[in-house]
């Protein structure tokens, strides 16, 4: 098992109830709001269990025993109310996907709770079978990777009624003067997760953010230029949470400028082209 702890901040979980419920006012970005809510939800989600996954991974790390067993080949994640429930499973049983330890990880301050181990190990359910082979299916796309080491996050699509599953490919770092930015992908699959049906990455290049600790309290907010959507994604509002910073995302398609904060995204203001800001090019080559 290769989870490589993704840079988490130690806030607790006590807007998701706000973000929820947050209306869908009209946005003074002329943008849809339904797509700024969705990326908050999805967000927030995002978090929930990239975050549920790496306490997890703490709780089984504690454990000596635990940690040097080698049939561990990954996990998945189960929402529940309060909490997500993080199954480890055996990296040789593709088709079963064998249960051998279980840990609940709630939302509050608490965090993970007692790593529960399979003897003789549990057969999954067919939901935690597919969604483990929907995971076992995205790490072994063909993506640029902007990082040594990757997390996962799969999550049911929610789209059209239409059963299949959503795995975030999520760049990773134990470095914590580092914040792992670029390359971060959205695979959609099949119900079954054994094909992936649609992929996207949420930038075009590598990006790594430097952070210095003791500077932290000082940072007000961490700017981003995004190119590839005019509003603000859920990859935005992960990193938001993740670093625990205000983030600022500068949308090219439309010059508009955004604030992330706590999981929120919030137009600022339109960047209005200034005279002579148009294109540079030779006088000879314009037609």
């Amino acid at each position: 098992m290769n989870r490589v702890l993704s840079f988490i901040a130690a806030a607790p979980l006590l807007f998701v109830a706000a973000a929820a419920s947050a209306q869908q006012l009209p946005d003074p970005s002329g943008e849809d709001p339904a797509r700024l809510r969705s990326a908050e939800s999805l967000g927030l989600r995002l978090y929930r269990h990239d975050r549920a996954a790496a306490l997890a991974t703490d709780a089984l790390h504690a454990n000596r025993k635990y940690r040097k067993d080698q049939r561990v080949g990954g996990w998945i994640t189960e929402a529940r109310e309060s909490a997500v429930l993080v199954s480890f499973v055996d990296k040789g049983d593709a088709e079963q996907a064998s249960l051998l330890y279980q840990v609940e990880v709630s939302d509050s301050r608490e965090g993970a709770g007692k790593v529960k181990a399979f003897d003789p190990p549990e057969a999954a359910s067919n939901s935690q079978r597919n969604a483990a082979r929907a995971r076992r299916t995205a790490t072994g796309f063909d993506f640029k990777p902007c990082a040594p080491h990757y997390n996962t996050v799969v999550l049911p699509a929610i789209a059209d009624d239409t059963p299949g599953w959503n795995v975030f490919l999520l760049p990773s770092t134990t470095d914590a003067k580092v914040i792992p930015f670029g390359g971060t992908y959205r695979l959609e699959l099949d119900a079954e997760g054994r094909t992936v049906t649609n992929s996207r990455t949420y930038t075009r290049s590598c990006i790594d953010f430097p952070r210095d600790k003791k500077r932290r309290a000082e940072e007000a907010a961490l700017v981003v230029t995004h190119f590839l959507d005019p509003v603000p994604t859920e990859a935005h509002v992960l990193l938001n949470l993740q670093i625990g910073t205000p983030v600022v995302v500068l949308t090219t398609p439309n010059r508009s400028t955004w604030m992330i904060d706590q999981g929120r995204i919030r137009f600022l203001e339109k960047i209005e082209p200034k005279p002579g800001d148009g294109p540079k090019v030779p006088i000879a080559d314009v037609r």
